[in-house]
């Protein structure tokens, strides 16, 4: 319930702030900004509901663990839930059942088994049998005997979220829900459960978030989650390893538009994105940061290596055309470096935009460095 309470409260502040604010910058000449708040605040409450709609349903099935295991008390023997129980859940959700007897280390399975996994509907010996099943990896053999040891130890509640291979071979995601029922010596006797296929939630939720951190335009990293990753790469940097930013910028990219259109303009930032990713060294860290300006973000042993990139980058984007007309599309490129300790992010990126503020006075079309 408080999980459904904070999420209504963080709608309902976004919703607030966008009132709020939407006015002002409606009144500024900013309007990239106006769109990118306006959508940035869209995507935020989008995956607040998703996640609302996500918190319900594990109400929904917290309350059905407890109906089952109420009913196991009004029973008056320790044997497996009877058929018909298993049943109308099944019809009223669409998911796997199941029950653990510890004595006799075996376990019924909702029919559904076989349509997901075609497993038999009672395994004797199971845990045996989950050693000795070719389709589970060893560290999900591990966490499903981590899982049958709680249930022994008599731990009352365990949720999990595990990938489990198919009939079909295709991978999905399943969560896990597992009760302990005790006797009246409380004593565990029983691991009851709930096997749901949530990979169509999970699918979502990702799209939501790669949405949230990309920027739209071009595909890269925003500015937001630039960020992000350069403070957490700066904390985990070894002693032996830099965290090397570049800023680039193009020049004289109003002309561009000015003289050929916004289309031309538009194309050019895409590929200049394209461009810084595909000759990027492995594990970098691409964005966009606003308008014309980008920045790439690599921890390295070796300051040369990005060096040639940087080298790359001011060659091929000055090849880039329109409409097979050269439009003259140069960069100039900001490069610095910190050690772990040495620099905050701000500064880091205060260092990176100096140097690239040399690289534009110099001339342009050209690197400046700092190390």
């Amino acid at each position: 319930m408080k999980k459904l309470i904070y999420n209504a409260a963080a709608i309902s502040t976004m919703a607030f702030s966008y009132i709020v604010y939407i006015p002002f910058l409606n009144n500024t000449s900013n309007k990239v900004a106006m769109i990118n708040f306006s959508l940035a605040v869209f995507l935020c409450i989008l995956i607040y509901l998703f996640r609302y709609k996500i918190i319900c349903m594990e109400i929904s099935y917290c309350k059905m663990l407890e109906y089952i295991k109420n009913k196991f008390k009004d029973t008056q023997r320790n044997s497996r839930m009877p058929v018909e129980q298993y049943e109308l859940m099944r019809k009223n959700g669409g998911y796997i059942t199941f029950e653990w007897d510890i004595k006799y280390d075996c376990i019924y399975f909702s029919k559904e088994i076989k349509d997901y996994f075609n497993y038999p509907e009672i395994i004797f010996s199971f845990s045996q049998y989950v050693k000795n099943l070719s389709k589970l990896s060893q560290k999900q053999k591990e966490l499903l005997i981590e899982s049958m040891e709680n249930v022994k130890k008599g731990v009352e509640f365990q949720k999990n979220e595990w990938i489990f291979q198919t009939a079909s071979g295709e991978k999905r995601w399943f969560e896990v829900r597992i009760i302990t029922q005790k006797n009246d010596f409380n004593e565990p006797v029983l691991g009851i459960g709930i096997l749901s296929d949530i990979t169509e939630h999970k699918e979502k939720i990702s799209k939501l978030e790669h949405e949230i951190r990309t920027d739209l335009f071009t595909g890269l990293f925003n500015k937001t989650t630039v960020e992000y990753y350069g403070e957490k790469m700066l904390k985990g940097l070894k002693k032996d390893e830099y965290l090397v930013m570049m800023m680039l910028d193009m020049d004289d990219f109003k002309d561009i538009n000015d003289i050929y259109g916004h289309p031309a303009g538009d194309y050019v930032l895409k590929e200049v994105a394209n461009v810084m990713l595909k000759y990027a060294p492995e594990k970098a860290k691409v964005g966009r940061i606003g308008g014309d300006e980008f920045i790439v973000l690599l921890v390295t042993k070796n300051l040369d290596d990005f060096k040639d990139y940087a080298n790359a980058l001011i060659k091929h984007v000055s090849d880039i055309k329109w409409n097979g007309v050269d439009i003259d599309t140069n960069c100039s490129i900001g490069l610095t470096a910190a050690k772990a300790g040495r620099y905050s992010y701000t500064e880091l990126y205060k260092k990176a935009d100096s140097a690239l503020y040399t690289a534009k006075r110099l001339g342009k079309k050209r690197i400046s460095s700092d190390f």
